[in-house]
């Protein structure tokens, strides 16, 4: 797609002869015996006429390829097994004046690297930064594409083979929320707007003319391709007087060259530069003959149609030298870009890298996550389009702009605002930062917003690693500046204090605490999708990740990435963090994976005694709680056991908890559940039929209670709803406490369990049933709140107050009775748990000294929506 979507016009529009090495396919061959004449065509547009395309197996493919003076590759994946047993056949080489040259048009940068050093002694091997999106690629013969419209008849039935993307594009932008304007003074010229525009739901209030124009023009929502041409600069962000283009070298005269080329031993077939007219943006009639020059010959084999964004693009060569040895670069001006320094070349890069790449990961997931709010599941039956800005929420739209804020920050970080200013002839720090939030909000609106793409496509990588790798990341590096407080002298409290102003999200006060906050629960809500690469990308096997290329880095704590995106392996706080850590080694089963949990426990033990020493937990106060409720707690361990003075307490009513029924949460996988409320802690159908079963349990031991209480939790409130449905004249006796809820996991909440790294101390809770273990980090809900986790004597201490609470009612309610009154709780395992060790029914288990401890997770933990009696008075 990229390779016929940008290089090829690329190629074509620098007047530079040259032909198309192909690999063997099928659609190809079918197309009739090589070598081959196609048109290309973008957005049914011919963008490049009459392109010779040789095969690999040809037998003169060696001499050909042995004239060349460059070589581009836009391969993919296939660069080491395609083009390097090709240019192998090359002769050696020591001057690098002296070797042809290699463009890598390439997002693989790393697998650039390992062609470089296979292609060493042969080729000069330059590393390309590509910026196109292309979404589609279809091959078809001459007849079949003789009508302008069948390219895109063609690209809308690929469309179809794929799955349900243009129905799930409706349901991906079902907030309905519509990209409208107001328009302060309502003056229509040629069916654009006056320049007096504010909106209400757009990115802040810098979109140009052009784009005004584009959104008012009802031509362009018919389906017409709007002109780009003016725009092309602002989207390109090259050249200015800051930014260095390719020179332009003396092009070769228009069919001129064909008599010398043919000298040199090539095949008559290997045509001279056919191309179009001296203007390189100019595009060729449909209308037309499909030739050049007006000549009849008509000797085309087929079209490849290409499905991108209107923007033509851009290639970034990464290699400032290039032109140091009278080298031909082989790409139009109006396309290439070569800087005059590597730190700038750097710098274009990762711009290119956060600002294109990192958004375009942050609407993919996005877009998932707007499906699963919904209750939608994810099926590997369904392609999902990429969700558009101008579709979403408010809200949502504010997560993207403070996406993009904290990843311009991060550019202003690492190359410095003065620097930046000097690449972009900028006169001043702000003029700087509005370019970059200028050239990201075009990025957003308009790249992304004019096409149809695909979640699988830009995932496609792997969503484990894009979560890891381009998700994660800007939130870590937030996180860390906001706790450095700038220390690095750079003014970015000021840029997003400037930020915050400009798309009106946030007070000057909170200009980086919103970002911060934001990104924070963004990543945290996309974590549950990295276990559904099958799901979403259809690769690897059903409930398991994809790991590209070596797999994923040793990452371990939310921290664990300082100021950029360099992956550090820190050790040193393992512990305290919440995000999953999936290992580079894939597991063959889920027992296995359990097991070797299991195996790490001195490492688990080592690394709890490390939190210790850090002064994490007050212990002196934990033991006294502990002791005040008739129990020991061994700090060492983390294990309660009942002391020589508990006594149960003397209840006044009967007790009856039922946890609540099954959810997706407590299915394997299982993840940490506590005081939790997503959709996932939902009860699933399973978990329906338990609570109606446990209502009928409940109508058969003839529990008709004084007091209903319930958690304010969905699954335990839902439970609840089934035994109220058969007894409805309970329901002016249910209440919801908010201090019955489950137990608060903070971090470690809605994370799989077996994501998490093995020397974690989350691990101790369910196997050693330590209960002074907890997360550092807070659970972010998915509104925003923040909500700290508790250890389980903490638990203990808040069910004790619940139950305090329940006898001084029962106790007022028993004066006008004649019995003892009775008490129904709707709650949670670990909840559950607190209140069977605070009436004396714990469960004990003896450890290898002979000690007995108190049990409240693992294979004790209380069974789903089953009535039990915590106390009979």
């Amino acid at each position: 797609r990229l390779g016929m979507g940008l290089v090829i016009p690329a190629i074509y529009d620098a007047n530079i002869s040259f032909a198309v090495v192909q690999r063997p396919k099928q659609e190809w061959e079918d197309l009739g015996k090589f070598p081959l004449n196609v048109d290309v065509r973008v957005n049914d547009v011919v963008v490049a006429h009459n392109v010779t395309i040789l095969s690999m197996q040809q037998k003169d493919i060696d001499s050909i390829i042995s004239k060349a003076t460059s070589f581009s590759c836009s391969v993919g994946t296939g660069m080491m097994d395609a083009v390097a047993p090709l240019l192998t056949k090359l002769p050696t080489k020591i001057e690098d004046s002296k070797k042809p040259v290699l463009y890598c048009c390439e997002n693989d940068h790393n697998a650039v690297k390992r062609l470089k050093e296979e292609l060493a002694d042969r080729v000069y091997v330059v590393d390309c930064m590509v910026d196109r999106v292309c979404t589609r690629r279809i091959v078809a013969s001459e007849e079949s594409s003789e009508d302008e419209s069948d390219g895109q008849q063609q690209l809308d039935e690929h469309d179809k083979d794929e799955g349900a993307c243009r129905t799930a594009s409706t349901n991906v932008g079902e907030s309905k929320v519509s990209l409208t304007t107001k328009v302060e003074t309502t003056n229509f010229v040629d069916g654009g707007m006056a320049n007096t525009i504010r909106h209400n739901n757009l990115l802040g209030d810098y979109l140009t003319q052009q784009v005004l124009d584009y959104l008012s023009d009802e031509t362009h929502i018919a389906g017409q391709k709007p002109n780009l041409q003016a725009n092309d600069q602002a989207f390109r962000d090259a050249p200015s007087s800051s930014e260095q283009t390719i020179s332009a070298t003396k092009p070769l005269p228009r069919h001129a060259s064909e008599d010398s080329l043919t000298s040199e031993g090539l095949p008559e077939y290997i045509h001279s530069f056919a191309g179009s007219d001296s203007d390189a943006d100019a595009e060729f009639d449909r209308d037309d003959t499909n030739t050049v020059d007006g000549s009849n010959e008509n000797n085309i084999d087929g079209v490849v149609h290409v499905q991108a964004e209107p923007w033509r693009g851009s290639i970034i060569i990464l290699d400032p030298t290039v032109h140091s040895n009278d080298r031909v670069t082989p790409f139009s001006e109006n396309i290439a870009i070569v800087p005059r320094s590597d730190m700038e070349a750097e710098y274009l890069a990762e711009r290119k890298t956060k600002l294109v790449n990192g958004m375009h990961t942050v609407l993919a997931f996005t877009s998932l996550l707007s499906r699963w709010k919904r209750g939608k599941t994810i099926s590997a039956s369904e392609e999902y389009v990429l969700v558009k800005y101008a579709r979403l929420s408010r809200q949502d739209q504010r997560m993207l702009e403070a996406q993009r804020t904290v990843r311009v920050a991060q550019l202003l970080q690492r190359f410095g605002v003065a620097q930046i200013m000097c690449w972009h002839g900028c006169d001043t720090q702000e003029d700087a930062w509005e370019h970059l939030l200028h050239y990201s909000d075009e990025i957003l609106l308009e790249r992304f917003g004019r096409v149809e793409d695909l979640v699988s496509r830009v995932l496609g990588g792997g969503v484990g690693n894009r979560w890891l790798t381009r998700l994660r990341p800007a939130a870590v590096w937030m996180d860390a500046w906001i706790e450095t407080d700038d220390q690095e002298g750079h003014d970015l409290a000021a840029f997003f204090r400037y930020a915050a102003a400009r798309d009106r999200y946030a007070t000057a006060e909170a200009s980086s605490a919103y970002p911060a906050a934001v990104l924070k629960a963004h990543v945290k809500e996309c974590r549950r999708f990295c276990n559904q690469e099958y799901e979403i990308t259809h690769k690897g096997k059903p409930g398991g990740t994809y790991l590209s290329s070596k797999g994923l880095p040793k990452v371990s704590s939310l921290r664990d990435l300082a100021a950029g995106d360099d992956l550090r392996d820190n050790t040193a706080h393992t512990q305290n963090h919440p995000v999953s850590y999936m290992s580079a080694v894939q597991k063959t089963t889920l027992s296995d994976r359990y097991h070797t949990i299991a195996s790490h426990r001195p490492d688990q033990d080592l690394a709890y005694t490390a939190w210790l020493r850090s002064g994490a937990v007050n212990t002196a106060a934990l033991v006294a709680n502990a002791g005040h409720l008739g129990l020991d707690l061994d700090v060492a361990s983390g294990q309660l056991s009942y002391s020589g003075g508990f006594r149960a307490p003397e209840l006044c009513f009967e007790l009856v908890y039922v946890r609540h029924g099954k959810t997706e949460g407590n299915t394997e996988p299982r993840v940490f559940q506590g005081n939790v409320d997503e959709m996932m802690n939902a009860l699933n159908k399973v978990g329906l039929e338990q609570a109606a079963e446990a209502g009928v349990q409940l109508d058969q031991l003839g529990v008709q209670p004084d007091l209903i209480v319930m958690s304010p939790l969905g699954r335990a409130k839902d439970t609840a709803e089934a035994f109220l449905q058969s007894n409805p004249h309970l329901r002016e006796v249910a209440e919801v406490w908010w201090e019955s809820h489950e137990m608060a996991f903070g971090g470690w909440d809605n994370v799989m369990v077996k994501d998490m790294e093995d020397a974690n101390i989350c691990h101790l809770f369910y196997l050693q049933q330590n209960a002074i273990v907890k997360s550092d980090d807070a659970y972010i809900s998915p509104d925003g709140q923040e909500l700290r986790g508790e250890n389980f004597v903490e638990v203990l201490v808040r069910m004790r107050r619940v139950l305090v609470k329940m006898e001084q009612l029962m106790q007022a309610a028993r004066k006008d009775m004649n019995r003892a009154p009775r008490g129904l709780m709707f709650g949670h395992s670990m909840a559950g748990a607190a209140l069977q060790i605070l009436t004396g029914q714990g469960k004990t288990e003896v450890d290898e000294n002979g000690k007995e401890y108190l049990c409240f997770d693992g294979k004790h933990i209380m069974p789903h929506a089953t009535p039990t009696f915590l106390h009979r008075a």
